[in-house]
């Protein structure tokens, strides 16, 4: 699937399998796995001095997933600022004050 470098004397790349991909989806339904890890693919290789070695990639992935799912998703909408001012004198027009 997708190959990371990593440190160490494993050898200069880890390979996340078809196999370790589903259990990663299998465990988290509610992101896109495959994407997710290109993005932490693309971190590894843009921070060589932080690569991991092939024993601490799975803990890197799991980690990588769990912070994605804190992300919040998208931008949300602006929220519409309350006037105050406008509220009371509506409620002046309406009899409630």
């Amino acid at each position: 699937m997708l190959s990371f470098p990593v440190e160490g004397r494993s050898g200069p790349h880890w390979h996340l399998t078809r196999a370790k991909l589903r259990e990663y989806q299998e465990c988290y339904p509610s992101l896109d796995v495959l994407a997710e890890a290109r993005k932490a693919l693309q971190w590894i290789r843009d921070n060589p001095a932080r690569r991991k070695t092939a024993r601490g990639m799975p803990r890197f992935l799991t980690n990588w997933l769990n912070r994605a799912l804190e992300r919040p998703r998208g931008r949300e909408p602006p929220r519409r600022k309350l006037d105050i001012v406008a509220v009371i004198e509506q409620a002046k027009r309406e009899g409630r004050v």
